[in-house]
């Protein structure tokens, strides 16, 4: 459509389909339903769209392309969601029922849910681009069963959840609550406030894993337990190019046993005060990791296996460790297993 042109009438999606608001600041309406069962509609164009339209894709996806911007307040029902161009807002009026994947790519890209009702949680998350933005609102966020990796930034005055699956997030992202990751899950944070300023809590259940990659003085609370997914470590760290010091600086509780790893291309140092709910210990599974703070009272000892090295002390790039003073390995017996 050239111009502030309407769509009124029913479109009924075959197979993919796109329609485009071809002039630069002008915006078309879509006023007519859109339907399909499994097939992807897309928004394009130069210009604005400003949809009005109910759209049900069954398990099809909804996308956004090119630099406008689309509007919508309708009832919305798809699978999975794809911004790759411009923005694409919901108003306060449109009652969205996604449970697919949602990607947010491309430079300047944005995807704003802040003023709808309450969104169905997604299974994974995805975007290239470091521009890019996703704008939660009071609307909490819940990644089901991911496999995705978003570099750009998300915004939600509420929390996030992830429940199966492993999630890569390396944007300096706002959240106005904690962070769970749920037995089964891996949440790898690339950043130092991949899950928001220090003070938002992340909990870590039994059986679930958050690794830590590149950050240099990740300060959020963490309460934690148990071996992690696959019993390869509950707390991890893991880096891209050189030897990196993954820095978790924040306090750390441990509800039960914990296992710690590091792989060959990272190490891990424990800076904060560790504590515990419950008598724990701290196994170290694999990799290089410094455990540096006096005060620690953990009482279930620590335990050095496989292939694992702990050194207590202040750490160093160097690799050069400090002397050890009572209280780094907590109170507890410390055992160094064959191997």
């Amino acid at each position: 459509l050239a111009g502030a042109l309407e769509l009124s009438g029913p479109i009924t999606v075959a197979s993919s389909a796109q329609i485009n608001s071809e002039t630069s600041g002008q915006t078309a309406k879509l006023s007519g339903s859109v339907t399909s069962t499994n097939s992807s509609f897309t928004l394009a164009g130069a210009g604005n769209w400003d949809v009005s339209a109910p759209i049900s894709l069954g398990t099809g996806t909804l996308s956004k392309n090119d630099a406008g911007t689309a509007t919508l307040s309708g009832s919305l029902s798809y699978k999975n969601t794809l911004v790759s161009g411009g923005s694409l807002i919901y108003t306060a009026s449109a009652l969205v029922s996604t449970s697919g994947s949602v990607t947010v790519n491309g430079s300047n890209t944005m995807l704003d849910v802040s003023n709808a009702g309450a969104i169905s949680s997604i299974t994974s998350l995805s975007g290239t681009s470091s521009t890019a933005s996703i704008s939660l609102g009071a609307n909490p966020l819940e990644i089901t069963n991911s496999s995705g990796s978003y570099i750009g930034t998300l915004t939600s005055t509420s929390g996030l959840t992830l429940s199966g699956g492993t999630q890569i997030l390396t944007g300096a992202n706002t959240f106005g609550l904690g962070t769970l990751v749920k037995s089964g899950a891996n949440l790898n944070v690339g950043n130092n406030t991949a899950l928001g300023v220090s003070t938002r809590a992340v909990t870590v259940e039994s059986g679930a894993t958050l690794t830590v990659s590149n950050t240099t003085a990740f300060a959020n609370p963490i309460t934690v337990s148990g071996t992690g997914v696959g019993g390869l470590g509950a707390l991890k760290a893991t880096s891209t190019g050189a030897l990196y010091n993954n820095v978790l600086s924040g306090p750390i509780t441990l509800m039960g046993d914990t296992s710690i790893a590091t792989t060959t291309a990272g190490y891990l140092t424990l800076s904060g005060l560790i504590t515990e709910t419950t008598p724990s210990s701290i196994t170290a599974k694999s990799g290089l990791a410094y455990i540096t703070n006096v005060n620690n009272t953990y009482s279930g000892g620590t335990i050095i296996s496989n292939t694992a090295m702990i050194w207590a002390g202040p750490g160093s790039t160097t690799g050069l460790p400090g002397a050890v003073t009572k209280g780094q390995l907590g109170t507890g017996r410390i055992t160094v297993q064959s191997g």
